[in-house]
């Protein structure tokens, strides 16, 4: 196995890992702490299934667009809870309601083939408006100390996750063409 397996089995069991320990204390979380820890059980689960796919030379990409839709929802759903705005609340709703719809018809007519990193992508391109969104609501209450809030340290660590993963998602084609022998021999 090499190092970039080996990274990714790693942070593969971290999320398995958070998901224990909110589990372990799950009567002392909040609402919308306990939706992450069912995101972070549920990226596990799906990642587990898409290793034993790829083990068995089968098409994961059906697999990946539902772990998508669900990180989609369930990280709409923990920002809803959060935002305090009442509009804000409905055009979160409004917008998740668009994204899966779009996301649906999308992998009927494609049929979970080539373009589905373009609806991950478009997710990704959402969920990193909707991070950028509430830190901006907590630069803009007065007197608050974000550093003590956990969303604040939540939010930041989805952020830098979607950015990096959005430049991988939207670079997919190129760098697939650059590294298709590479991708084959692993």
């Amino acid at each position: 196995m090499d190092n970039f397996n080996i990274s990714l089995n790693i942070l593969n069991y971290f999320s398995l890992f958070i998901a224990c320990f909110g589990f372990y204390h799950w009567k002392w979380l909040a609402i919308h702490f306990r939706i992450y820890v069912l995101l972070r059980l549920t990226t596990f689960a799906f990642n587990l299934i898409n290793e034993l796919l790829i083990a068995n030379a089968a098409n994961p990409n059906h697999v990946s667009l539902f772990s998508s839709m669900t990180e989609l929802i369930l990280t709409f759903l923990i920002f809803y809870l959060v935002l305090k705005d009442g509009l804000m609340k409905q055009s979160v709703m409004v917008v998740l309601a668009s994204i899966i719809l779009f996301d649906i018809s999308f992998w009927i007519y494609d049929g979970g083939q080539s373009k589905s990193i373009f609806i991950i992508a478009v997710n990704a391109s959402f969920l990193l408006v909707l991070c950028l969104y509430y830190l901006y609501q907590l630069l803009v209450i007065d007197n608050l100390q974000v550093r003590t809030l956990p969303m604040f340290w939540v939010t930041s660590g989805l952020l830098i996750k979607i950015s990096g993963a959005l430049i991988l998602y939207i670079t997919n084609d190129y760098l697939y063409a650059i590294l298709k022998e590479d991708l084959i021999n692993m």
